[in-house]
């Protein structure tokens, strides 16, 4: 088999028990000197409802609520296992997977090749500026332009990490209803982002009310993601005077004028 470079291979195999596919995991490290393997990991739609049947919608989640997810996920789902070649030779994949149709034939598999792309440019196209109103945007940071700080109908974010993009509906709702609202409040008013993520409704506080924002969050890579917006769309003298804080650490202090926070919850 002739391989291009750039190629590697998946083999998915389907379990119905741990113990097969520990076996098996055996045998495509040992024997065929798999590059990596992506274990079973909990199906999101069933986490989420069976978090939202005991109403956990974020915080520190107990050990034993964790452990009966994982129970009653495995008991549901079947154990979907990938494995990766994409080192050396890689007629290892086509090998393995001729081994586990001579050796495992009930067992649910495929393979398949794929080519490495430029990751770093494919997740790019899958944002593209929000418009939340004819005078609000969410903007990635990749279509910046010079001056881009002085701009006050742009909000600017790097979304590689997740935490608030503004497509999901609540956040856009809630700019969307800042915008209808701000006409109500003072400039250089108290606001409270509790839960902020990526900052987004606070920088939007910030550029359309100059509004003094305190940023607060449980989760330190939230936290940081923060301050890398806040820095896209600031300069540094415009970020005096707001808090950036750990929700352990919050003390509130004045009464604010607007509190920024998103509550959710799963049925």
């Amino acid at each position: 088999m002739s391989v291009e470079v750039g190629e590697f291979f998946i083999v998915t195999v389907c379990f119905n028990s741990e113990s097969k596919a520990d076996e098996i995991n055996d045998v495509a490290l040992n024997s065929f000197h798999v590059d990596g393997i992506e274990e079973f990991c909990l199906d999101e739609q069933t986490v989420d409802d069976l978090l939202g049947e005991r109403a956990y919608s974020g915080g520190d989640i107990p050990v034993e609520v964790i452990h009966e997810v994982e129970e009653q996920t495995k008991a549901t789902k079947e154990l979907n296992y990938k494995y990766y070649f994409f080192n050396g030779d890689l007629k290892r994949a086509e090998d393995f997977f001729s081994y586990l149709d001579e050796n495992e034939a009930a067992l649910q598999k495929s393979i398949d090749k794929n080519e490495f792309s430029d990751w770093n440019e494919e997740w790019k196209k899958h944002y593209a500026p929000i418009e939340v109103t004819e005078n609000l945007r969410v903007v990635p940071e990749w279509y910046k332009k010079e001056g881009h700080k002085e701009q006050r109908e742009d909000i600017y974010i790097n979304p590689g990490m997740g935490f608030g993009t503004g497509e999901h509906e609540t956040t856009f709702l809630c700019l969307k209803l800042f915008e209808s609202i701000k006409e109500n409040l003072s400039e250089n008013g108290l606001c409270l982002d509790f839960g902020c993520g990526s900052g987004i409704l606070g920088i939007g506080a910030i550029k359309k009310k100059n509004m003094q924002v305190d940023f607060i969050d449980i989760d330190p890579a939230a936290l940081d993601n923060c301050l890398v917006n806040l820095k896209l769309n600031f300069h540094e003298e415009e970020l005096n005077g707001h808090v950036l804080a750990s929700r352990n650490r919050f003390e509130p202090g004045e009464k604010y004028e607007l509190d920024l926070r998103i509550f959710w919850s799963m049925s």
